[in-house]
């Protein structure tokens, strides 16, 4: 009988929701009064699950359940229960799917599920990490690092160098994790799924040019030692400029005012530090450990032993004998270079007329493709936020007995305004219940205002002075009799002593004052974006700034998130490219140089920009974040054809095929493994993922690709450093052969004069080596 009284008291509002968010569709859950069968306001709907029956099915088997169901929880922690209601969560939308493929008992009827929890479900599966998913992308990187590695002469074959350094940066990679896990860094759903992937292909990026390099590094017949100086002078440069650069780009977005997205791009900026650390210190052990296994397969060849000579069309020489020549044209150089420029500048324009950084999001994008839960939110986006909702005002920090027509003025505005519901009943605040009990004594109210006159205003306030011993109490069951039941509205304000203290002296910090939203109006973040803005000026206008305030929460705290997103990500942006040109400065290059790797970063990232927008996709924290990952990662493709350009002596034609023929095969390499590396996100059934991960992060390789192997050889080509000093011989500089081209490099220090053997005559020779 207690729970039949209980559901009858709650069955009008069940009934009104049923009938209440369907009104405008014609009454999809159909129209009938309480204990009657539904009257189908749609053809063919012969059956329909009504409110009323489904509560009264709940009431009873409750009531049946209670006790039972509380003596089984003795024992079980939070967990065990946790896990207990997904699996009942699973179950229900289970059998509500199974009704809605279920054309014999409901005929031409469509089930939809969606609940309370469904949101945070959703975000909790896609946070769940998929370390098969990673290692299966570790696995693939490792078979194409073998593939680039592999060469059928001993001494040219780096296959187990590289497998090992793949190794290597896992232990990097989980190395950083723990480290952002030791000094309390958050792990989130964004996190768990782009970072493992994005730091996995940014390791193996460094690897890929010390290979590429050490290829070239000539007589390996030297002690190992004056082999790896040599190697690191020649690529010590790029590794740690797009090392640097990336770091602190991704450390730049610390002003965010985002405590997850700063988290995320912090632990961008350490995974990269431990990957640089693994590549100076931990790889080098290894290639000396290469080098004395490829001398040994030198050794062992017979007297007067040469490589044979073959013809090889791989990328280096594709490269070499195609592409560098063809880019010597001043012609292609100036046609690339301006190409380049009015793509810059037309992304420029777009960004800022046809296509703006538009906020947005799509609740489905969150559910697997095609699935009943998808379904779900697709309805519940069409049906129930197309209806109305309520929500809360918040007021802090004010004077409530002085600011009480404030509060009434400010309530008075929001509902004549076109964002409020006009087809809901005007329900009283617990203002408007304050002042109906200080009514019933003489002498509590103030009548004198002019306000009276004015719709929704009642002209009315209690006495400054005796404001919160009226509030208190008509909250007090003992003195505010039945009138004190409408006071449990107040139960979640913000009291100094407690809501159970009924003295004048318990101030309130914080009040909440319902509102109705007219779900009709608001469609698109444009007008979400409109309808809080007015709500901001309105409530500043009457309360003060930073006084009132929509409760942060659902669309209004990504509202929120979106206004101060945009300022704080163009600030991360400009800072995150100067400090890219100062790391340049400092590794250092030229002023030109460092200009010009941070103005590659710029029109890559603007150009990014500019392209996920046309394609759709809407303007939100985590783009902000990858954005400003793509500016360091950006660095990847430029600063290793730049430090190549300038590492090298002579005039810019001579340095420009340098920077070509040596940084373009690691490049390309680096950008397939990144690619390797994420490539299985795009397979994944949540749009969420593919769209905002795979899609984005493709687009940024892609982008960077072309500027680093194009745009930017054609502007240092056109601008670069020419030095007619340089063209001149150091008379104290040694020479040596880097994939078939004489370099310079000028000595630190002469070593004493050891014998080294010659493979190539099988006596030992008498040389001083750097």
């Amino acid at each position: 009988e207690e729970m039949l009284d209980i559901y009858s008291q709650f069955s009008i509002k069940c009934d009104h929701w049923a009938i209440g968010v369907s009104l405008t569709r014609g009454g999809v859950f159909g129209s009938y009064e309480a204990g009657e069968e539904p009257i189908p306001m749609l053809q063919n709907h012969t059956k329909l699950i009504t409110a009323d029956k489904v509560l009264a099915y709940v009431a009873q088997y409750s009531a049946k359940r209670t006790k039972e169901f509380k003596k089984q929880l003795e024992g079980y922690d939070e967990r065990d229960i946790g896990h207990s209601m997904d699996q009942w969560y699973d179950a229900l939308s289970d059998k509500l799917q199974e009704m809605d493929g279920d054309e014999v008992n409901y005929p031409h009827t469509s089930v939809s599920v969606f609940m309370t929890v469904s949101i945070n479900r959703m975000f909790k599966k896609i946070g769940s990490a998929k370390i098969q998913n990673f290692i299966i992308g570790w696995f693939i990187i490792t078979a194409y690092v073998i593939f680039t590695q592999f060469d059928k002469e001993k001494s040219e074959n780096h296959v187990v160098v590289g497998v090992i350094g793949m190794f290597l940066v896992l232990l990097a990679n989980v190395s950083g994790f723990c480290f952002i896990s030791l000094i309390g860094i958050k792990h989130n759903h964004v996190t768990i799924q782009a970072l493992p992937f994005l730091a996995l292909g940014l390791g193996v990026d460094d690897m890929f040019l010390l290979l590429h390099y050490y290829k070239g590094v000539p007589d390996k017949t030297r002690p190992t030692p004056h082999v790896i100086s040599d190697l690191f002078r020649l690529a010590g440069v790029s590794i740690t400029l797009t090392s640097f650069c990336n770091a602190f780009a991704f450390f730049s977005g610390i002003v965010i005012p985002i405590p997850a997205l700063r988290d995320l791009l912090a632990s961008a900026g350490i995974i990269v530090i431990f990957n640089y650390t693994t590549m100076l210190l931990a790889f080098p052990a290894l290639l000396a450990w290469e080098v004395d296994r490829d001398r040994k397969a030198l050794e062992s060849k017979p007297d007067g032993w040469m490589p044979t000579p073959c013809v090889r069309y791989g990328p280096q020489q594709l490269i070499e004998e195609y592409f560098s020549p063809f880019m010597q044209s001043f012609n292609v150089r100036i046609t690339i270079a301006v190409i380049s420029i009015v793509v810059f500048v037309l992304s420029v324009v777009l960004l800022s007329t046809a296509f703006p950084l538009t906020f947005g999001f799509k609740l489905s994008d969150l559910t697997p493709r095609g699935s009943f839960l998808a379904k779900g939110f697709n309805d519940y986006e069409d049906h129930f936020m197309s209806q109305r909702t309520t929500h809360d005002m918040i007021t802090t920090s004010i004077d409530l007995p002085a600011n009480q027509l404030n509060l009434e003025r400010t309530a008075a505005d929001i509902k004549a305004s076109r964002w409020h519901s006009t087809d809901v009943d005007k329900s009283t605040s617990w203002l408007g219940w304050t002042y109906k009990y200080a009514s019933q004594t003489e002498g509590l109210l103030n009548y004198e205002y002019p306000e009276v006159k004015l719709p929704n205003i009642t002209g009315v306030t209690v006495n400054e002075s005796l404001f919160y011993t009226v509030f208190h109490n008509w909250r007090n069951p003992v003195k505010g009799g039945l009138l004190s039941i409408a006071s449990q509205s107040t139960d979640n304000f913000g009291f100094k002593w407690g809501m159970d203290s009924f003295l004048p002296d318990n101030l309130l910090m914080m009040t909440r004052t319902e509102y109705s939203l007219n779900m009709r109006v608001l469609k698109t973040p444009e007008d979400w974006l409109q309808h809080t803005e007015d709500f901001h000026d309105l409530m500043e206008k009457h309360l003060g700034k930073g006084n009132a305030f929509p409760e942060p929460s659902g669309m209004y705290l990504q509202m929120e998130e979106f206004s101060s997103l945009k300022e704080f990500f163009w600030i991360a942006f400009f800072l995150a490219a100067f400090v890219i040109f100062i790391c340049a400065l400092i590794i250092p290059v030229s002023i030109k140089g460092a200009a010009l790797i941070s103005f590659t970063a710029i029109t890559s990232t603007m150009e990014v920009a500019a392209i996920l927008m046309m394609l759709g996709l809407s303007f939100s924290s985590l783009v902000a974040v990858v954005l400003l990952m793509s500016m360091g990662i950006s660095v990847e493709f430029s600063a290793h054809v730049i430090a190549g350009f300038e590492t090298t002596p002579g005039d810019r034609q001579t340095r420009l095929h340098h920077a070509i023929s040596h940084t373009f095969v690691p490049v390309c390499e680096g950008g397939v493994s990144s690619f390797l590396s994420f490539m299985l996100m795009g397979l994944s059934v949540y749009p969420y993922i593919v769209k905002y991960f795979f899609l984005v992060f493709l687009i940024v390789i892609i982008v960077g690709l072309i500027h680093g192997l194009l745009f930017l050889p054609a502007l240092i080509g056109l601008i670069g450093s020419h030095d007619p000093a340089d063209e001149e011989p150091d008379p104290h500089a040694s020479r040596g052969s880097i994939f078939g081209r004489k370099i310079s490099i000028k000595p630190v220090k002469e070593d004493p004069i050891v014998p080294v053997p010659n493979p190539l005559s099988g006596k030992p020779k008498e040389t001083t080596e750097n």
